[in-house]
C-alpha cells in the first residue's frame, strides 16, 4: 500500500502530462492490490518491482562511473562528478558509493522479504 500511496503523491506533485497517467494507473494499482490481496501475494509483487528496479541501475550503471554525461543539452558532467564537486572526494569513490548503497538496499529487501517475520521476532524480545 506504501508503494500505491508513494506513486499517487508522485502523480500528483512531480509528474507532467503521459507520466502522470501512468503514476497514477501504477499506484492505483499498487493501491489496490495492496489491500486486497493477501500478504504473501502483495510482498511477492513488492519483491519483483523493487528487483526491477535495482536491476534497472545496474544495466545502465556506466553512468556511476563516467565524468561526462551525453544529454539533450549536449555534454555536461554527470551527477556523480556534480556531487563530488559539491561535497568533495572523486566522482569514482561516489559512483562505487551509490552502486554499495543500491546493493545493500537491495540486500535489505530480500531479507525482508524472506526472513521478515524472524528479523521481526529478534526486535520484540
Amino acid at each position: 500500500m506504501v508503494l500505491g500511496v508513494a506513486l499517487l503523491i508522485e502523480a500528483a506533485t512531480v509528474t507532467q502530462g503521459f507520466a502522470t497517467a501512468i503514476a497514477l494507473g501504477w499506484g492505483a494499482l499498487a493501491l489496490s492490490g495492496g489491500w486486497r490481496l493477501p500478504g504473501e501475494v502483495a510482498r511477492l509483487a513488492v519483491l519483483v518491482v523493487a528487483v526491477q528496479l535495482a536491476l534497472h541501475v545496474y544495466r545502465g550503471s556506466g553512468y556511476l562511473f563516467a565524468a561526462e554525461a551525453n544529454t539533450g543539452a549536449g555534454l555536461l558532467p554527470s551527477d556523480v562528478v556534480n556531487v563530488a564537486d559539491a561535497l568533495g572526494g572523486h566522482y569514482l569513490l561516489w559512483g562505487v558509493g551509490v552502486g554499495a548503497l543500491d546493493v545493500a538496499l537491495l540486500g535489505v529487501g530480500l531479507v525482508g522479504f524472506f526472513f521478515g517475520d524472524r528479523v521481526q521476532g529478534w526486535f520484540r524480545r
